[in-house]
């Protein structure tokens, strides 16, 4: 399956209520390694840069298995918001560097 094609103006809204309104995104490039999710890098006009990722069917390139939802199972896909919200706070628990995440919806 080919990548889905994310445009500049389908992730200008997100970017503008994630990083605020002072600045303008000028360009959407696909990052390689996102199997289960589409990650994109958002170049602002003021040359700062942001990761986006995008969790939906057409971004997942796995196929689906008996043990899909199974999150006892190491090999589930373990994906979604709430699943990523609760292993952020874990791991910030812990004392761990983690990425700061700005806007999920």
């Amino acid at each position: 399956m080919a990548p889905k094609k994310v445009t500049r103006d389908q992730l200008a809204g997100a970017a503008r209520a994630a990083l605020g309104g002072g600045r303008r995104l000028e360009a959407v490039e696909r990052l390689a390694g996102g199997t289960t999710k589409g990650v994109y890098r958002l170049t602002m006009d003021d040359a700062t840069t942001a990761i986006a990722y995008l969790w939906e069917d057409s971004e997942n390139y796995w196929p689906t298995t008996e043990h899909d939802g199974d999150l006892a199972d190491p090999f589930s896909p373990g994906i979604g918001l709430d699943l990523f919200e609760a292993a952020h706070a874990r791991l910030e628990t812990l004392g761990l560097r983690v990425l700061r995440s700005h806007l999920n919806w």
